[in-house]
């Protein structure tokens, strides 16, 4: 909750640091890229008991050492030259255990292996500089580091006290911030003795004036471009009219309330709205929906239109159509989510006769300007086995490039471009079945949303 003009997320788990180990899900590669550039960055955490968390004492440290040991493996690959000096030591303050090296180099391996850096050279040239941490657990310490290195300055943000530490502002907000943001926090600073009335009239006001459900994100930059997929995530105040149609042609709406009037007067803007609850509380409508989501996003793109995909706090619904949409039709060789050449070659009216060759489509859907006939089929099991019986016929083998693993991979190629991302494990379990998995048949759904909103109800 310091003040900063620019402050950016990282997520390194004590949990990880609790067995030594390097988690394949949590690579932060936008903290590589911004030590790498700036010569460091402040990584700020605080802890009750300890003179340093574990993931500053334990996962951080092995994060650096892995990251540096994989250039290490990359320039031998390629046979580059290793530069004069390029550290692969681990700077722990914890006694690591004795087959640490050896845990070291599994981990180096699985990355290498696993695909998980789809351009390689790209983290070459990002990472020009070894990383190297740094730990700050007293104010009054000057801590020297060294130019030969990025580095990693680790703060603890607890205070000393006689007994023990008392714990700072990063330590369980979730309890006691009770959803108060640092952005909401100083743009509200005052003098008071009644914080917590204080902070319910802020959540209260920044509730009734932008946001949904529990969604009280404040933010100067409410989504973000993918790349040059074309598609753009973001919360629901980035699709809020009429601002959303200066930036935006088209626009999903992923989520469960929609704005008084969302479509401008131009006939040439298209809107999408999708009701999905946010994480477990939705079943299956997610999946459900995923076809006709798809379908609508590239038809868009290749015609030329900016397309927004929102929820309500552009971190789990939203995320999980762009990974849909990254799998199918974003190729892996780039970090830079290029779309595959034959997407141009996707149209209408080939879709059309799959779903039906004798049907007439009179009826359009005024928002989306998709045929009804198109959008009442483009769902479930069916709608999935049309999408992709569409696309096979321009990418015969897409299908056999997507696994569990590539999905992992498609997230940190999103996060490098949407840091925030993190959808639930829910979310991704969706994701899995509507790829790998035979989803419900069209009336197993209204069926099952039937029943569902029958339980709502009770």
């Amino acid at each position: 909750y310091g003040y900063c003009q620019s402050c950016n997320r990282c997520y390194f788990k004590s949990t990880d640091g609790h067995v030594w180990t390097f988690s394949m899900k949590r690579l932060n590669l936008r903290v590589l890229e911004l030590a790498s550039q700036s010569g460091g960055v402040l990584i700020i955490d605080a802890t009750k008991r300890k003179m340093l968390p574990d993931s500053f004492s334990r996962t951080i440290p092995i994060w650096c050492c892995v990251w540096n040991r994989v250039v290490t493996k990359y320039r031998s690959l390629m046979q580059i030259t290793e530069p004069k000096f390029w550290d692969i030591a681990l700077y722990s303050p914890a006694q690591p255990p004795e087959d640490i090296e050896e845990r070291l180099n599994e981990f180096v391996t699985q990355i290498i292996e696993s695909g998980m850096i789809s351009d390689p050279q790209w983290l070459l040239r990002t990472l020009k500089l070894p990383l190297r941490p740094y730990f700050c657990s007293n104010p009054n310490i000057k801590i020297e580091s060294d130019r030969r290195y990025a580095c990693i300055i680790c703060v603890n943000a607890s205070k000393r006290k006689s007994q023990g530490y008392e714990p700072g502002a990063a330590d369980d907000h979730e309890l006691w911030g009770r959803g108060l943001t640092p952005q909401l926090f100083w743009d509200n600073i005052l003098q008071t003795n009644d914080i917590q009335k204080a902070i319910d009239t802020i959540l209260s006001t920044a509730t009734q004036k932008n946001f949904e459900d529990n969604d009280i994100t404040y933010s100067q930059n409410y989504y973000a471009p993918l790349g040059e997929s074309g598609i753009a995530v973001g919360s629901r105040r980035a699709g809020r009219p009429p601002e959303c149609w200066a930036n935006f042609d088209a626009i999903i709406n992923v989520s469960t309330l929609e704005y008084p009037t969302e479509l401008p007067s131009s006939s040439k803007k298209k809107y999408l709205f999708l009701p999905v609850k946010e994480g477990k509380k939705d079943r299956t409508e997610l999946e459900r929906w995923l076809p006709l989501a798809c379908f609508f996003a590239i038809m868009q793109v290749t015609s030329g239109k900016s397309l927004l995909i929102h929820c309500a706090q552009g971190l789990d619904r939203s995320v999980a159509v762009a990974m849909a949409f990254v799998a199918l039709f974003c190729s892996s060789d780039s970090n830079a989510l290029q779309r595959h050449t034959w997407c141009n070659s996707l149209n209408y009216k080939r879709m059309y006769e799959l779903i039906s060759p004798l049907e007439v489509f009179e009826s359009l859907d005024p928002r989306s300007g998709l045929p009804c006939f198109l959008c009442d089929h483009l769902q479930g099991r069916s709608g999935r086995d049309f999408l992709f019986t569409w696309i096979l016929e321009h990418s015969p083998f897409f299908l056999q490039n997507i696994s569990k693993l590539s999905l992992k991979i498609v997230l940190h190629r999103i996060q490098r471009y949407h840091e925030k991302a993190s959808p639930s494990r829910s979310t991704i379990q969706k994701l899995h079945r509507f790829f790998f998995s035979n989803l419900m048949s069209g009336d197993e759904q209204k069926n099952n949303h039937e029943r569902q909103e029958e339980e709502d109800r009770e």
